[in-house]
């Protein structure tokens, strides 16, 4: 293919990525022109509290902080979002930080947890088949930007203490909006939903919105009152989309 319709390829810089990270990558691409059916949309994808109850005490402080009377699931008992995006046409990666992360066994054979870091790996199949998605219209040249900057935060701390006081106390620790000064170059502290309203301010949107005063419960009633203009997607089919 040639002319002004042929497919452009940005590679992926991975100078301010972990090496492990890097090497991983080393062979990934993202194509900044619009080549094929779907590509101008990224997903918000949002997980709800297990029914068993399973899950870390920070995950049920901040859905109980941020419930609101008369809600119905699962409004109200989000607890941890993704945000999913194409790099190439059949292949999503999921972009977001965990509370914790397995870190090993210890000599009895017990799991090792540490508290987790910036990630940015590709779906698995049937991975978020209990996620609720949502679906963001963005150009290529929009979503690359929130690829440049997940890919420079991949390794990044988790926020605990804003985490854990600014749902609860109405504290204001961390990030409050995207800065393109820094988060290019080097990584920051966040938690799921601040990084994610970070990541879509990288591409000029959501502007309006405090990234670390989103909870998950807050980031998805933004998306659904957002409805009309970004669309809701069936959680079976994009379970499956580019797996």
């Amino acid at each position: 293919m040639s002319g002004p319709n042929r497919p452009r390829h940005v590679r992926v810089s991975p100078s301010s990525v972990d090496a492990a990270y890097a090497r991983a990558m080393a062979g990934e691409e993202f194509v900044t022109s619009p080549s094929f059916a779907g590509d101008s949309r990224v997903l918000i994808a949002c997980a709800t509290l297990p029914k068993d109850g399973n899950t870390h005490y920070l995950n049920k402080l901040a859905v109980r902080a941020t419930a609101r009377w008369g809600e119905r699931a699962p409004a109200g008992r989000i607890c941890h979002c993704e945000l999913l995006l194409q790099p190439r046409q059949g292949v999503w990666y999921r972009g977001s930080i965990n509370k914790l992360e397995y870190a090993g066994e210890d000599s009895s054979g017990k799991p090792l947890y540490r508290w987790g870091t910036v990630h940015l790996r590709r779906v698995d199949p049937g991975s978020m088949a209990d996620y609720s998605f949502f679906q963001i219209r963005a150009s290529r040249a929009q979503q690359f930007q929130m690829w440049r900057f997940l890919t420079a935060q991949v390794g990044g701390e988790f926020n605990l203490q804003g985490y854990a006081t600014n749902f609860v106390l109405g504290t204001w620790i961390g990030q409050q909006c995207f800065d393109p000064s820094w988060m290019f170059d080097r990584k920051g502290r966040w938690f799921c939903t601040e990084l994610i309203v970070c990541a879509l301010q990288a591409a000029g949107l959501f502007e309006h919105v405090c990234a670390c005063q989103e909870s998950p419960n807050s980031l998805y009633r933004l998306a659904l009152a957002q409805r009309g203009g970004c669309g809701a997607v069936n959680p079976a089919t994009v379970a499956y989309i580019g797996v």
